[in-house]
């Protein structure tokens, strides 16, 4: 299947709320579709195994897809997020994963501050 008919796919997925059919995008062969599934799952924060399998992502060795998974994780509200994102930013080599590592550890810690306030 073309990477075109799979983002549609993805897409659909999305907007039917179904990240489990987005998941399995994340082991296609086509990197243009696994990127588009990893960006796909930045919409199911409540959803464990979207963030298991983005901070699984976050050890692969492609650094688009490392990076494309800080991306979707900076929408979270979880602690362990950034306690995993602070402890990759010690080991990151790459100068752009880096900066999008600590952005998102910045954002998750924005989210994790509004939710507080917001039960206030």
């Amino acid at each position: 299947m073309s990477a075109d008919k799979n983002i549609a796919k993805i897409e659909k997925y999305t907007k039917k709320r179904k990240p489990e059919k987005i998941i399995g995008f994340l082991k296609n062969k086509d990197k243009t579709t696994r990127l588009a599934a990893i960006r796909a799952l930045r919409n199911f924060e409540d959803n464990d195994d979207a963030y298991n399998n983005l901070i699984t992502i976050l050890d692969n060795p492609d650094i688009d897809e490392r990076i494309a998974a800080a991306e979707s994780l900076s929408s979270s509200k979880r602690d362990s997020a950034c306690t995993y994102l602070n402890h990759l930013i010690g080991k990151e080599t790459n100068k752009h994963a880096l900066d999008v590592m600590k952005d998102a550890v910045s954002s998750i810690h924005k989210n994790i501050a509004a939710l507080h306030t917001e039960n206030i």
